[in-house]
């Protein structure tokens, strides 16, 4: 049997470093994603274990087109309306157990 390290043997798992090391990670990855597709991003809130944050999207075009061009038409109201909308903002709560399982959810702003 191989020899377990001693954040593994001790009950409450994680050490408190490694898991807001892993938090913050996971909310670098997210803000990078955010920059590539042009979309702004901000952190609501933050804690030691836990994070909300918030990504503004646009509608996506490129789907709109392409259900229009499909339907010959049908869907170009549907799309004119979403554009006219304006982008939606989508805040997210990302936090990390004892475990070191990171749980993201979405959350009703």
């Amino acid at each position: 049997m191989p020899a377990m390290s001693a954040a593994t043997t001790r009950d409450e798992g994680m050490s408190d470093g490694r898991r807001r090391a892993l938090l913050q990670a996971g909310l670098m990855e997210v803000e990078a994603r955010a920059a590539g597709a042009g979309q702004p991003f901000e952190v609501v809130s933050q804690d030691d274990f836990e994070v909300v944050y918030a990504v503004t999207q646009g509608p996506n075009h490129w789907l709109h087109r392409r259900l229009t061009i499909q339907s010959l038409g049908l869907w170009a109201p549907v799309w004119w309306i979403q554009s006219r909308r304006g982008p939606t903002r989508m805040v997210y709560q990302a936090s990390v157990d004892p475990a070191g399982k990171v749980r993201v959810r979405r959350v009703r702003a």
